[in-house]
């Protein structure tokens, strides 16, 4: 709430004048044109978000084409809006179908680590990955060891596993190059994939 009323006190009479209010999937969104900017609040968890870099003069909730997922329970799937100063029409959200709830692939890539000493060359051998227990699904962990230098086969150092998320909660990979050795290095950067299911909150 605070980074919502925060811009709201930061903006003129003139940029609140102009606000456009939409509607989908069960998220309320408030469009400012003179900025280009526009802010969501999730009805579901009662927070906003934002701010997202566009806006619109003028938006309408087609309730026409509910959502397949959101439709029994009275969501509305596509907005027409109209691009600031223009005469262009935006369809928002109009792939048919939302996101909230159905597979999604994510994907996390942590920052370049030196454990503190970048001139000591150290030896990577084990992961552990942390996450809630969930059959049937798996995370995808891949290590790259000091990224864009490739050795004399001409390929990067680097791993990749699959985690098994239902051995959790805690789950423990042996790191190694492709002949089972230990990977040396002097930097290393962690990548995490993950499929979610379909109602899974992740």
């Amino acid at each position: 709430e605070g980074g919502i009323r925060a811009f709201m006190e930061s903006l003129t009479q003139s940029d609140r004048g102009s606000a456009v209010g939409s509607f989908s999937h069960l998220t309320y969104y408030l469009s400012f044109p003179t900025i280009n900017q526009t802010w969501a609040y999730f009805t579901l968890t009662g927070e906003w978000y934002g701010p997202l870099p566009y806006s619109t003069s003028s938006a309408y909730t087609n309730t026409n084409y509910p959502s397949t997922f959101l439709g029994a329970i009275g969501g509305h799937n596509e907005v027409v809006a109209v691009r600031t100063n223009t005469n262009e029409i935006d369809y928002w959200f109009a792939d048919g179908d939302s996101d909230l709830g159905s597979s999604q692939v994510v994907t996390w890539t942590g920052p370049l680590s030196d454990s503190g000493s970048p001139h000591l060359e150290k030896e990577y051998g084990m992961i552990a990955l942390t996450a809630p227990v969930q059959a049937g699904y798996y995370c995808r962990a891949t290590l790259v060891v000091d990224p864009g230098v490739t050795g004399a086969n001409g390929l990067q150092k680097q791993w990749s596993g699959l985690f098994d998320l239902s051995k959790g909660p805690t789950i423990v990979g042996t790191v190694g190059d492709q002949n089972g050795n230990a990977l040396r290095g002097y930097l290393a950067q962690l990548t995490l994939t993950f499929s979610t299911g379909y109602g899974v909150k992740s």
